[in-house]
């Protein structure tokens, strides 16, 4: 799962900034943080059935 950061924030803790062009995923130990302040949204693509050919 992705998610993308929704305005550019600095890192307090480990100085890393990030702007509205960085794509955080769930392996990120600092995820759920971001997530509570709320600078970054689940930006993962809805899963579709796959459409077979010829049905």
């Amino acid at each position: 799962m992705t998610y993308r950061v929704v305005s550019g924030f600095q890192d307090a803790e480990t100085g890393a900034f990030y702007d509205i062009h960085t794509i955080i995923d769930a392996k990120n130990k600092n995820l759920k943080k971001y997530l509570d302040a709320g600078v970054v949204v689940d930006d993962a693509p809805e899963k579709k059935e796959a459409k077979k050919k010829g049905d």
